[in-house]
């Protein structure tokens, strides 16, 4: 049997991982909170919460034989409260291996997340590196892995391989990217903090899906990192975007220790969009460590960070208009609110 369910299958990932999935065979179903989109093809989908009995009382029919756990949530614009994280995140993970355990799954695949470190190591992190979160998207994402790895080894009879990823990034990814799309499109100055030449590894939707498959295909249970080759720096990225846009933009650095302490002050009075993890993001260099994925699971990433976004910025130009009115779109897949950021846009 090759059934696997995806959680959070509406999402920006969910929905790429049911997309390759079927194309290579595997019949999907899919549970989120939002409907199927409609560029998914048909599929059955369970529309309902990830921490609630009836939803997985309503998947048992189907008989599943694989998990692909997309479906997380992460303080933003639309998720405030901290506690709507750790619940979605931790008693949706635990909901998930009750639910395997229960229906004899073989195999879970667990996307997890570079928040597991709160800075920089000025390094690549590899997978043997001790996690230190410092934010609850990172924390709730960690007891995900506990769950999944201490469960699957000794009492769950299931298999689990832990995805960590760097930002996902794609043609639909519009989200926070929206900001700086919109800067671009506009020609407004693009700010860097600091220097710029903090260098920030993406991984493509398209990659993270195809790792999604090597994992429910692999026989073991262990912990890979996915992520883009050759990472340039910020401002050489921004810079490359400008110059694809044909734009009159410029990259201008803003001062890194009053720039932050504005960030942290602004996200508190709920004033802006960006939020723990975008702090670390503009400021300071993250890289994985990919060469095991490469070597264990014969992964390889197919899109660079700047090939990247600038399949981002083409879609968001395309379709600006559109992204902008449907509220039916995860959250991902829709701008973000510029919120105190139209100052600086004004002053750009």
């Amino acid at each position: 049997m090759r059934r696997v369910l995806v959680t959070g299958s509406s999402g920006f990932v969910g929905q790429t991982v049911v997309v390759h999935l079927l194309g290579a065979g595997y019949e999907v179903v899919g549970c989120d909170l939002l409907p199927a989109n409609g560029r998914v093809p048909t599929h059955p989908h369970v529309v309902g919460d990830i921490r609630s009995n009836d939803l997985w009382h309503q998947l048992e029919r189907y008989g599943i034989d694989r998990i692909v756990h997309c479906a997380a949530a992460v303080v933003s614009q639309a998720v405030r409260d901290p506690g709507t994280v750790r619940s979605t995140n931790v008693v949706g993970t635990e909901q998930v291996v009750a639910f395997a355990r229960r229906a004899g799954v073989r195999k879970i695949v667990f996307i997890s997340t570079c928040c597991l470190w709160k800075s920089s190591m000025h390094r690549a992190v590899l997978e043997t590196d001790t996690p230190d979160p410092g934010e609850v998207y990172g924390l709730t994402k960690l007891r995900g892995e506990h769950l999944l790895l201490g469960e699957g080894r000794r009492t769950g009879g299931f298999d689990a391989v832990i995805l960590r990823s760097p930002t996902v990034v794609g043609a639909r990814r519009i989200g926070y990217f929206s900001l700086l799309y919109d800067f671009v499109f506009q020609g407004k100055r693009v700010w860097v903090v600091g220097s710029g030449n903090n260098r920030q590894q993406f991984v493509s939707d398209e990659d993270l899906a195809v790792a999604c498959r090597l994992g429910l295909e692999y026989a073991n249970t262990d912990v890979f990192n996915v992520g883009s080759d050759e990472v340039r720096t910020l401002r050489t990225l921004y810079g490359d975007l400008i110059d694809f846009a044909g734009s009159e933009s410029k990259v201008t650095s803003l001062p890194a220790t009053m720039t932050l302490l504005g960030m942290r002050a602004a996200y508190r009075l709920g004033i802006s969009p960006l939020g723990p993890y975008h702090y670390r993001m503009i400021a300071e260099d993250f890289v994985f460590d990919t060469s095991k994925a490469k070597r264990v699971l014969g992964w390889s990433p197919t899109a660079t960070n700047t090939e990247m976004l600038l399949d981002g910025y083409k879609y968001y130009v395309a379709h600006r208009d559109e992204v902008h009115a449907d509220d039916t779109l995860s959250e991902h897949q829709r701008p973000a609110r510029m919120g105190v950021i139209r100052l600086l846009k004004w002053v750009s």
